[in-house]
């Protein structure tokens, strides 16, 4: 599920409330029937995986901030550093996935770009392959490309219940099965990318044809 919409429509506000960040000052959050207020908070935790716009990677190894404290599973990991595009790197530092971020501690250690330590971030979420797979426009330092070939990859992930992402560029809509428009602070359009396009006088109609005009 895709959520779209201009500027300070209300999509990071309603993912930091769907994440438990923020508590609702009317209504409720439900969880198959039960309000999250009456689950506790780090075991609704372990079923979201998240990736805010201000991501952080940690003075560690790559290895370690993509598995943090889950149990190393090789195949998993292997699967996960390739589908993000980070096996090339990896493999041409000399540390290989034992290398350092940063230099604060080691100065063995390498300081990454901005894209190559985002791709470690959503590595980090995809590994630890919760139930809910949350991306917060977590790809603005990436290529347009890059940012469609990963949604695209992780939208095919198999083993996940739901992938929810917020993003600026409307392109990575076209493969989501459903598709929230968020205005002033309301969802005004819910539906797939050919029913929403078809609307022409309707806001996700004019903010995608804002877009492709400059692609064309």
């Amino acid at each position: 599920m895709s959520i779209v919409g201009k500027n300070g429509a209300g999509k990071t506000t309603f993912i930091k409330l769907l994440v438990g960040l923020y508590q609702p000052v009317e209504g409720q959050i439900l969880l198959n029937g039960n309000d999250i207020k009456e689950i506790p908070f780090k075991e609704y935790q372990k079923i979201m995986a998240i990736v805010f716009q201000d991501f952080k990677t940690y003075t560690a190894s790559i290895k370690d901030n993509i598995c943090m404290d889950s149990p190393m599973r090789k195949e998993d990991y292997e699967e996960v550093i390739d589908k993000v595009r980070l096996k090339d790197m990896i493999d041409h530092l000399p540390d290989k996935d034992e290398t350092i971020l940063g230099k604060q501690f080691s100065t063995k250690g390498q300081e990454l770009s901005g894209g190559q330590k985002q791709r470690i971030a959503i590595a980090k979420a995809m590994y630890k392959d919760s139930p809910f797979l949350i991306l917060d426009e977590p790809t603005a330092a990436l290529d347009v490309k890059m940012e469609y070939e990963i949604y695209q990859l992780v939208s095919e992930c198999k083993t996940r219940g739901a992938v929810i992402f917020i993003s600026h560029r409307l392109s990575s809509c076209t493969f989501c099965d459903r598709i929230l428009v968020f205005d002033q602070g309301k969802i005004v359009q819910d539906g797939n990318h050919q029913q929403l396009y078809r609307e022409e006088e309707k806001l996700y109609h004019k903010l995608f044809y804002s877009q492709a005009k400059y692609y064309v």
